[in-house]
């Protein structure tokens, strides 16, 4: 394989049609496929530090963007290929050579129904406050959520996300999707410039950070508009000690005073059943710190 445009158009194309998620190129190995959980090797060529770098200077003229190579250590971006799809490029360093994994960005976005979560669990009913997403499938959760409201009700979605994961069309909702270090410095500034963007709701693929987990509860607390976050927790009950955790614990009670104010839901969907809180009761066990009462449903 040459390395070039053309030959890496149709490795991309490869990879689509296989449903990879993501095509690795490293020395000494030969590219490999993302397919499930398996890291399968292809049969192209075993690749040699000048083909990775004939590949990363390809990919840069794919996606119109100019490095200097030399001064690079790792990089990031984005590019779209015709009739391909759409992609993520991470660029590293690795024992003195470059390293590159090219990540595919679904189009097709799952729903509800294909993830075997009732639609009432992933419906968040408040047009304002806080509807928190976790679980090992939160990535997938979130984007059928989003697209729920998409097909469902007109408004307004902003969508931050550290790298795209689906592409969004715009059906009923007008749907912004922003993307760390491309559309955006950060996700704290992101968020802090949403509620200006006339939201109905402000979507987080991810909480980072002290900073923005503060940004995250004053959004809600604003009651202009629902703030719906991915967080890193593998049970609903869990995300919302998680987040009250990131504040510290000399302001724990503070913390879970406004947390119980504005907690609008919080569903995880994993290996195990989703769950998600019912409001009866949930505000004073936040406040005190109890056992949450929840309803489950199989997922």
């Amino acid at each position: 394989m040459r390395y070039d445009r053309e030959s890496l158009k149709t490795l991309l194309k490869e990879a689509t049609e296989l449903q990879a998620t993501d095509v690795h190129l490293k020395v000494p190995g030969r590219p490999s496929f993302r397919v499930g959980r398996d890291l399968v090797p292809t049969t192209h060529d075993r690749l040699y530090p000048q083909d990775i770098y004939r590949a990363a200077h390809s990919l840069m003229e794919l996606a119109q963007t100019d490095l200097h190579l030399a001064a690079v250590k790792e990089a990031e971006f984005g590019l779209g290929l015709e009739g391909v799809g759409r992609f993520r490029v991470q660029l590293y360093r690795q024992r003195g050579s470059f390293a590159i994994v090219i990540h595919r960005i679904e189009v097709e976005v799952p729903t509800t129904d294909t993830l075997g979560v009732p639609a009432p669990y992933a419906d968040p009913q408040s047009s304002f406050g806080l509807f928190l997403i976790s679980g090992t499938r939160r990535r997938e959760l979130l984007a059928a959520v989003v697209d729920a409201r998409n097909r469902a009700d007109g408004g307004h979605l902003v969508v931050i996300e550290d790298q795209l994961q689906y592409l969004h069309t715009d059906a009923r909702s007008a749907i912004s999707q922003r993307e760390v270090g491309i559309d955006t410095a950060s996700f704290e500034e992101a968020l802090r410039t949403a509620s200006r963007q006339d939201p109905d709701w402000i979507v987080l693929g991810d909480v980072p950070d002290r900073e923005t987990a503060e940004t995250v509860l004053r959004a809600a607390e604003e009651g202009n508009s629902l703030v719906v976050a991915c967080l890193p927790s593998f049970t609903a009950d869990r995300a919302v000690e998680w987040l009250i955790g990131r504040f510290g614990a000399d302001r724990e009670a503070e913390v879970r005073q406004r947390l119980a104010e504005v907690l609008a839901g919080s569903v995880c969907l994993g290996d195990a059943p989703s769950r998600l809180y019912v409001d009866g009761g949930v505000r004073q066990c936040i406040r005190l710190g109890s056992p949450l009462p929840c309803a489950a449903a199989e997922g």
